[in-house]
């Protein structure tokens, strides 16, 4: 009976309260009581002539009027984004722009309006805004803050309750139907009173859905989808010294007992990727465990990450080869063959970038090159 006003915003209530206190700290306490079996406690709240809701701050004037302005928290940094970033210009009025208008609704009395503008663009020019672009901004914020509030509280005619619909499939001449049902709009009305008529339009299925679930029409022969599939990975430019080592869809890579599928969709021109690397001395050895196969990851494009392994392969006092585990693997192991030609190459996936360490993890676990591998080979940075 003490509640005039009750307006709820996900978790947070504000209210109007025509008790007084003391009967508002009972009320408080009887809806924990009743509301502690469900977990919930009201343990936060404000009681007076001023509080802050969400980001305004609601008081009573002297004359018993209700106002607010903008409210903000003494954590707020006000940090905005800083005009030396690479963004397009539009994108830094933007930010401006909006922030204005914020400022503008969020206040009813034109003095503390102009205040927190002021503030609003002390913060702006730390950020590195300049102020003749944010005075040019200003007049327009408030010409739409105004014509928000204009069409928020517009009234608005009253829609057609009763409707006409024709659900029709969709066809070629179905604009000639519309013509035809619009130009009898005034007999329908006669037999049906003030209605409105519209079309609802159940569209053909995608040519892709049909195909699919046609059994006749996606019944393509295994051998013609295995010509069109890629086989290789090679991206064919002129010079790329990557393209000759790497695998086709022919060969059979097997590491540790275990096969490894790489993805013919994607070339040595790709960036964000898994590649295996495998020694082709090693792999023709007897057994199944072998120590011949690398995994690694690489941001940039393969053949410039391939570039990489290929410079180390060189023996001087600087002790290059030290810091690639292929190159490390051909000094120690044979010796005289010190070549990158001696590997072959293989993408096993493009991943997001974040997801480069943890995908690089996986398949050194899954196929056991920490163990039996060139993973297992520190390389010195």
């Amino acid at each position: 009976q003490y509640i005039s006003t009750w307006k709820r915003f996900i978790d947070d209530v504000f209210g109007i309260w025509i008790g007084t206190e003391r009967q508002f700290h009972l009320f408080v306490k009887t809806l924990n009581q009743l509301t502690k079996p469900f977990g919930i406690e009201f343990g936060d709240w404000q009681f007076g002539a001023k509080v802050n809701y969400l980001d305004m701050n609601i008081y009573l004037s002297s004359d018993g009027l209700i106002n607010y302005k903008l409210y903000k928290k003494e954590t707020d940094a006000r940090l905005y984004l800083q005009t030396d970033s690479f963004h397009p210009k539009h994108v830094f009025n933007s930010v401006v722009f909006l922030q204005m208008i914020r400022v503008i609704q969020r206040n009813s009395q034109e003095s503390t309006c102009i205040e927190d503008l002021n503030e609003l663009k002390s913060d702006l020019t730390k950020s590195g805004h300049s102020e003749s672009a944010m005075d040019e901004l200003e007049p327009l914020a408030v010409q739409r803050a105004i014509e928000q509030d204009l069409y928020e509280n517009l009234e608005r005619a009253p829609e057609t309750t009763q409707k006409l619909v024709f659900s029709v499939k969709f066809f070629r001449e179905i604009g000639d139907l519309k013509k035809l049902v619009h130009s009898m709009k005034t007999e329908i009305e006669h037999l049906c009173g003030d209605i409105n008529i519209t079309f609802a339009l159940r569209k053909q299925p995608s040519v892709g859905n049909t195909v699919v679930r046609n059994r006749r029409l996606s019944g393509c022969p295994v051998q013609e989808i295995e010509s069109i599939a890629p086989k290789t990975q090679k991206c064919n430019a002129r010079g790329c010294r990557t393209c000759p080592l790497l695998f086709s869809a022919d060969d059979k890579i097997m590491v540790n007992g275990s096969q490894i599928n790489l993805d013919f969709r994607l070339n040595c021109k790709d960036k964000d990727i898994i590649y295996v690397a495998q020694c082709q001395i090693c792999s023709v050895l007897p057994g199944t465990l072998k120590e011949d196969t690398y995994f690694g990851q690489s941001v940039t494009p393969m053949h410039i990450r391939m570039n990489g392994h290929r410079n180390k392969f060189l023996i001087d006092d600087k002790l290059y080869f030290e810091k690639s585990a292929l190159s490390m693997h051909c000094f120690l192991v044979h010796k005289d063959l010190f070549s990158m030609e001696f590997f072959k190459l293989g993408i096993v996936k493009k991943v997001r970038p974040v997801e480069l360490d943890r995908e690089e993890n996986k398949c050194i676990q899954k196929f056991r090159t920490r163990i039996w591998g060139l993973n297992r080979i520190v390389v010195v940075r």
